[in-house]
């Protein structure tokens, strides 16, 4: 939907403590295991009443996803961890699937529906990309999806996989990977074994949450004994988004977080509007304002007005699932970070899946124009002065620098893998990238095109890189 504005200046603004957020489904759920055996989760719940129709319904298909899961997870150790992790992982992508499409058809939950839609389709992609970078031998449409996932049809990693060094399989040296695997599957099925609430939203939450839970367990067990550089880069991902993911499922349906996991979101209003990055006062909220926000599953862009909490809009970027599938289609995917330019005049707005940003103009709601950049860009952010956009570029190892006239690519700055989120100093001399995934800190300083850096050990992920020009 298209729409103009009442008023012709649009301001962005964005709430030292978020007024709305866009719920983002991660990748969801990873992991691996062993020959356990799963006890049904409908007969070891102890009823002690009669589920609804419906929910009895959404239990037996639970049950189902899990009985298969765990049959097909129980392979063979080859000694190979790589191809293991893949050979378990695959079919425990496929339960989050599964879970997810009884939520979609039996839940209520607005914000689950969207996140069980994601899952859907991030796991589909996940398990075809995990299967080329082992180099399975893919079909048609697990080729698109791995492509899709990769950035590109031939993607670092997906092309020719091979070994990253000449260590031999060794069911010896596999031994600790496995024994690690074990124990989280069992407490895996032990924690999803619940007693039905008779709310299939929260049953969902309940089950669900020790599923991403045992996808971060058996993720790091890959980080900790894999060898394969794109499987141990996917196993990262899903390490950060599942994390997160656990966080606002719980929020969708009134949990508590512990003191001890800080909220993605914060559902107190704030009188006033922050106007971070650029270290301007906050101002007080009135109707001329706006609110954007990302959203992931319908891949359109939100416009509220902050002073009534009204959903004035919304500017299309994109088709939701299952329309996107098509290769035909040639909209946005995933639509998902969001900065603005100095003058507030211009959104540049991130979508990870069709590795793109779109820069919108916030008096007509068009968009201008739009420049794709690498694998899974996570955020675009205006340096102070306007002259730039920098796109941290998550899914490969560095920031992507674009003129901030003409949108096109001025020179990329290396820096760990996964660079994720990113702020400039006041003074706009420094930019502070956040790794993802290495606690790492590199500065770099930067003469025109030429950026030099030098890097340092740290236990706090963020890079310093000096803007061009400073000394």
């Amino acid at each position: 939907m298209r729409f103009t504005w009442l008023d012709s200046k649009a301001l962005i603004l964005k709430s030292r403590k978020e007024l709305f957020t866009s719920l983002v489904a991660a990748a969801v759920v990873t992991a691996a295991g062993l020959a356990i055996g799963s006890a049904s989760l409908a007969s070891a719940q102890g009823l002690s009443r009669r589920p609804s129709a419906a929910e009895a319904a959404f239990l037996k298909e639970n049950d189902a996803a899990m009985t298969k899961m765990m049959n097909d997870m129980a392979v063979k150790p080859t000694g190979d961890v790589d191809h293991d992790f893949v050979a378990m992982m695959a079919p425990h992508h496929q339960g989050a699937i599964d879970m997810s499409e009884a939520e979609l058809r039996y839940g209520h939950n607005e914000q689950l529906l969207r996140i069980a839609q994601d899952i859907v389709v991030e796991e589909l992609q996940e398990i075809a990309a995990m299967r080329a970078a082992s180099g399975e031998k893919l079909t048609p449409t697990e080729a698109t999806l791995a492509a899709s996932f990769a950035g590109t049809a031939a993607g670092p990693g997906f092309s020719s996989p091979g070994p990253a060094d000449n260590v031999p399989p060794s069911l010896k040296t596999e031994r600790l990977f496995l024994a690690e695997n074990a124990a989280v599957m069992t407490t895996m099925m032990n924690d999803m074994t619940i007693k039905p609430t008779g709310n299939i939203d929260r049953d969902f939450v309940a089950m669900m949450a020790p599923h991403h839970q045992a996808a971060i367990d058996m993720a790091r067990a890959e980080l900790r004994y894999g060898r394969e550089a794109q499987l141990r880069r996917i196993a990262q991902e899903i390490v950060v988004d599942q994390i997160q993911q656990i966080s606002l499922m719980r929020l969708a349906v009134g949990e508590a977080l512990p003191p001890s996991v800080s909220s993605p979101t914060d559902p107190t209003a704030q009188p006033l509007a922050g106007q971070a990055p650029f270290d301007q006062p906050d101002i007080p909220i009135s109707s001329h304002d706006r609110v954007y926000t990302a959203d992931q599953y319908s891949n359109t862009v939100s416009v509220v007005d902050p002073s009534s909490n009204t959903l004035l809009g919304v500017i299309r970027l994109g088709d939701p699932s299952p329309n996107n599938f098509s290769p035909l289609y040639k909209g946005q995917v995933l639509v998902h970070g969001m900065g603005f330019s100095p003058d507030h005049r211009t959104i540049a707005v991130v979508s990870i899946g069709s590795n793109s940003v779109a820069f919108i103009d916030t008096a007509t709601n068009e968009v201008k124009h739009i420049t794709y950049v690498g694998r899974a860009p996570h955020e675009a952010f205006f340096t102070p002065d306007g002259k730039e956009v920098w796109v941290t570029v998550r899914g490969e190892n560095y920031v992507d620098v674009l003129d901030g006239k003409t949108f096109k690519e001025k020179t990329r700055i290396i820096t760990p893998a996964g660079p994720g989120m990113q702020i400039f100093s006041p003074d706009g001399k420094y930019g502070y990238v956040c790794s993802s995934f290495n606690p790492e800190t590199r500065t770099a300083s930067s003469l025109g095109s030429n950026r030099r850096a030098r890097s340092a050990p740290t236990s706090r992920r963020r890079r310093m890189v000096p803007r061009s020009g400073s000394p």
